[in-house]
């Protein structure tokens, strides 16, 4: 209901005459009509809306995060078994089980010894890389004539 106004005329302690006007409807209080802005419950829920898509947006996020960082680690220490494995090829090193791949990684672990050159009696040995990390890496190590060589794309049996 719009508002009625009521107009007076009132006089000040001067004698001064001033016109006023009083709004005035049959309830206390005038309804202004509404400006065409949002209510603050539409703002709260588009806020919680807002919330929610960016939480699940942060999840998927570190999610991806996590899984990258993982392949990463993965590739470097097949990266590091490789390594360890061609120095101790050139090295005379007798670590190479026939066809076993993992049997040729578990000789690195517990240790082999050089018999050529400047590596003669020196320790190969694959510390401090636990065993599940072992696990994890071999799919990015390939076994090929009695050679460990690294693959990048992962997926070696």
């Amino acid at each position: 209901m719009p508002c009625q106004s009521l107009s007076l005329l009132v006089s000040d302690l001067y004698g001064n005459y001033k016109h006023m006007t009083l709004p005035f409807s049959r309830f206390s209080q005038c309804q202004s009509p509404r400006r065409g802005g949002f209510s603050l419950v539409e703002v709260l829920v588009c806020l919680g809306i807002i919330g929610v898509v960016s939480s699940l947006a942060l999840e998927w996020y570190s999610r991806a995060q996590r899984d990258v960082l993982q392949r990463v680690t993965n590739q470097r220490n097949a990266q590091e078994i490789v390594s360890l494995g061609v120095s101790a090829t050139v090295a005379g090193a007798g670590f190479v089980a026939e066809d076993d791949k993992f049997a040729t990684v578990q000789n690195l672990v517990t240790g082999t010894l050089g018999t050529t050159g400047v590596w003669k009696d020196k320790m190969f040995r694959l510390n401090n890389m636990p065993p599940e990390a072992i696990v994890d890496a071999m799919p990015y190590v390939a076994f090929e004539n009695g050679l460990l060589l690294y693959h990048s794309e992962g997926g070696q049996p």
